[in-house]
């Protein structure tokens, strides 16, 4: 199980073109720790998975399925795109005031979206 995790990791790096460097740097884990997993001198972590997570923008609990962690799921529609979790990942790297001012400038544009959508229709 182990084995089939990091060929799965090395295999997203690979589409990615990073080496451990790369992924390090866009994970926020430390080269030794990534190296340590790979070389499965390392047992995988919770954080270890939400680094990966941060770094390849795929939801946490997909990785920790992948990894062993968590129980494999059937897929079902709640679960969060590829882009919806990009999203939730970048909110992670901004405070409260800018959260607040995003969400107020959303409900701003979904307000006016659905006013053109109306007066196409009418």
């Amino acid at each position: 199980m182990r084995e089939n995790f990091v060929n799965w990791v090395e295999e997203q790096k690979k589409i990615r073109g990073w080496n451990s460097s790369d992924l390090a740097r866009h994970s926020g884990l430390s080269t030794s720790h990534i190296s340590g997993v790979l070389s499965l001198q390392r047992k995988v972590g919770i954080d270890f998975c939400i680094g990966l997570s941060k770094a390849f923008g795929i939801a946490p609990e997909e990785i920790m399925r992948k990894a062993g962690l968590l129980p494999p799921s059937v897929t079902t529609s709640s679960q969060l795109t590829g882009t919806e979790w990009q999203i939730f990942n970048e909110l992670q790297t901004v405070g409260d005031d800018f959260k607040k001012a995003l969400l107020k400038t959303i409900k701003t544009w979904k307000l006016l979206y659905e006013e053109l959508k109306n007066d196409e229709l009418h």
